[in-house]
């Protein structure tokens, strides 16, 4: 795969009874991020693009093995750490590459005005850039959530559960704290991603031989709630 670091993402729907059980659990094995508040918490904010063509939703409906989609992520409303990602998939594995924005950037980018990154250093905003004259790639949702992460050293671990997941189209200012936004995910969302293997432990504690993996995305729900 064209020696591409690929790490294994598998996600699962859960509800609170699951969530408090797991959670209780991994805390006796593995560290919060160090980007949590005092509650083990972080907010996360995209911007999703999609093209003319709808090509990111349709490729994630029909079940293409092969993705690739842009988006423009923050963290707590920071406007110091913008980053501008490609997310890939291929199957269950999964890699990212991001470069960082400046907010003047970002909002350059939302107004259409994307003709200054044609020159840029960045590989990645020159792809991005490319899409947004041949593909007429556009913003399209931002998804909005609170995540609750844990990491161990081991194989890169992190496991991570999302909540109160919601979305909007009526803008595409991902710093409006007041965005209007619907919610387009109910239930909690687990994701876990590890680069070679899983320790056994760690897959009796989220019942992995039990529990159904299930193909989420939750930029396609909140692309059909908001």
């Amino acid at each position: 795969m064209n020696n591409i670091n690929y790490r294994y993402e598998i996600k699962y729907f859960m509800e609170n009874f699951d969530y408090e059980l797991i959670r209780s659990k991994l805390r006796l094995f593995m560290n919060s991020d160090s980007h949590s508040d005092d509650n083990g918490e972080y907010r996360i904010t995209s911007l999703y693009f999609d093209d003319v063509y709808n090509s990111a939703y349709n490729e994630k409906m029909n079940g293409l093995m092969f993705r690739k989609k842009f988006r423009i992520r923050i963290y707590n409303y920071d406007d110091k750490s913008i980053k501008l990602e490609q997310k890939i998939k291929h199957g269950q594995l999964g890699y990212k590459k991001n470069v960082f924005i400046t907010k003047d950037d970002f909002y350059r980018i939302i107004n259409g005005d994307t003709d200054f990154l044609k020159n840029s250093d960045s590989p990645l905003l020159r792809e991005f850039y490319i899409k947004t004259v041949n593909n007429v790639l556009k913003p399209d949702v931002i998804v909005d959530y609170v995540r609750e992460a844990y990491v161990l050293d081991v194989s890169d671990i992190r496991i991570t559960f999302d909540k109160n997941i919601r979305s909007s189209k009526s803008s595409y200012d991902i710093f409006d704290r007041n965005l209007p936004m619907m919610n387009s995910v109910e239930s909690y969302v687990m994701e876990v991603k590890y680069n070679n293997f899983l320790p056994d432990y760690i897959k009796k504690i989220i019942g992995m031989g039990s529990r159904n993996q299930q193909s989420i995305s939750k930029f396609v729900s909140s692309k059909i709630f908001a």
